[in-house]
């Protein structure tokens, strides 16, 4: 793995950590072009190294998701600003909240799956889909380094990924974006002409037949999703990388609260 960028990332993504954990956990896993990793079937380096680069890939896409639309909003016609009714317009904000969330989820699934290979190469026993990489999931591997890294603080955060407001709203959307169109921008405006006293009020959120969710109509629409991915990415990398660290100490089968 590389100890520099291999793509342009935006500001806001964990650079270092990403970097320190690919670095870390390169060293447990044969060497290219060695025997062991020309002759692995299963090819797990393979598998973590290309995982690990497309948490990078698709945090990207997301952010420039989030950049693009904010663009769209800014420039968006007369007609569009004040009703939504122009489709071509929608079809456009639509494609940037399809990719958002769907790279957005991408993100921790890339995640998972690279840690899955790493912990195979660790606690093979209980890693059982190296043979079957389609059966990894942000779930399984939850569950599977809980049984062989129980005292991880890996182990917490995963768990706690799947139990996170930002993660199941990122999942939630994604599921059914991935499926069908958007119910997209909807304006509700009280104008109450009993009662001359109230200023009329216009809310404007940006909806999906299946979710509970009323995402807030404004350019800030996906950012404030980018920022919960990027919180729950930055923990669960440091995470990641204090497991690393432990692995050679022998302490991971110990007690000790920090892994």
């Amino acid at each position: 793995m590389t100890s520099k960028m291999f793509i342009e990332m935006p500001p806001s993504f964990p650079t270092d950590r990403f970097l320190e954990f690919g670095l870390l956990s390169s060293k447990f896993f044969p060497k290219f072009l060695s025997i062991e990793y020309e002759t692995d079937p299963l090819q797990k380096r393979q598998h973590s190294d290309g995982a690990w680069r497309a948490v990078a890939y698709r945090y990207r896409a997301c952010s420039e998701s989030n950049d693009e639309f904010k663009v769209l909003g800014s420039g968006a016609s007369e007609l569009s600003r004040e009703w939504g009714s122009d489709e071509e317009h929608n079809y456009k904000l639509e494609r940037c909240v399809y990719q958002f969330f769907v790279s957005g989820l991408s993100v921790f699934e890339s995640l998972a799956y690279s840690l899955y290979f790493f912990g195979s190469v660790q606690r093979p026993a209980y890693f059982p889909h190296v043979n079957d990489p389609k059966k990894v999931t942000i779930e399984g591997t939850s569950k599977e380094f809980g049984a062989a890294f129980p005292h991880a603080s890996l182990t917490t955060g995963l768990v706690a990924l799947l139990q996170d407001v930002d993660y199941k709203q990122i999942s939630t959307m994604r599921n059914i974006l991935a499926h069908r169109v958007a119910g997209g921008r909807s304006i509700h405006v009280d104008v109450r002409h009993s009662d001359p006293t109230f200023a009329p009020t216009r809310e404007e959120a940006w909806s999906a037949q299946g979710s509970n969710d009323r995402l807030i109509f404004d350019d800030q629409l996906l950012q404030r999703p980018l920022s919960g991915i990027t919180k729950l990415l930055t923990t669960l990398l440091q995470a990641a990388i204090d497991l690393v660290r432990c692995l050679p100490c022998g302490t991971l089968e110990g007690t000790s609260s920090s892994v």
